[in-house]
């Protein structure tokens, strides 16, 4: 099954709290115009919340780095309903770094690194210029993710999922905001914990890294063709 735009689930479960310098607000610190896919504004996202059972649903974008050390990053995204109940108390996030599998999808069976980030003020300020509320969430990494391959081919994936609304109650999630056309088209959803034939979505993340890095993790691209003579592309 491929999960698509805005999903909600039900969420039950504990709120881990992990103290971090950390700020959410209208601004990136680290963007510069090499490390990052800007947000493009759009209205759309991808949902990465996870639920009870802490498998939920995850989204990932894929990026081969020019560093070795992944110390911070920033995400846009926004937390519905836009109210600030859910702006307020969305602010904890679980920041993944996975290998590639053989079908060049994120590998949970291979994380590089993990940190979990807490912000202790959420402010509700937009994007400057931004038509859709939106904040840009800095997140310095402590621990750093570490020992990434220099190359300029080994590929990994960005996990970002916010891990605030496990409770029964909540009617809160938290959507990944899309970035400029400027990585690979793709990213990756999965459901229950794993990205599988289904997860490669149509679209790029919006984030940024504290090194420069270019894309490439995406699998092979092809053509779905209808009847009527129309065509999407869809990964092979």
């Amino acid at each position: 099954m491929i999960v698509r735009l805005y999903i909600s689930l039900a969420m039950t479960g504990c709120l881990l709290l992990i103290p971090g310098i950390a700020n959410a607000d209208g601004v990136c610190p680290i963007e510069t115009a090499g490390n990052c896919q800007p947000f493009d504004d759009s209205p759309s996202g991808i949902n990465s919340t996870l639920t009870y059972d802490f498998e939920g649903i995850l989204a990932a974008d894929d990026f081969i780095p020019q560093f070795d050390t992944l110390t911070s990053v920033c995400v846009w995204g926004v937390a519905l309903p836009d109210d600030q109940n859910c702006a307020t108390n969305g602010a904890n996030f679980r920041v993944r770094v996975l290998g590639s599998d053989a079908d060049g999808l994120p590998d949970v069976n291979n994380v590089v690194g993990e940190t979990n980030v807490f912000f202790f003020d959420v402010s509700t300020e937009p994007v400057a210029g931004a038509i859709n509320p939106t904040t840009a969430y800095h997140m310095p990494l402590d621990p750093p993710i570490t020992g990434l391959t220099v190359d300029g081919s080994t590929c990994y994936w960005l996990e970002v999922v916010n891990t605030s609304f496990t409770d029964t109650n909540s009617d809160c999630f938290w959507y990944w905001r899309p970035g400029q056309s400027s990585g690979s088209g793709f990213s990756a959803i999965a459901t229950n914990g794993i990205y599988g034939a289904g997860s490669p979505y149509p679209l790029d993340l919006a984030f940024c890294l504290n090194g420069d890095f270019t894309s490439g993790c995406a699998p092979e691209i092809g053509q779905c063709c209808y009847c009527d003579g129309s065509c999407m592309d869809q990964p092979r």
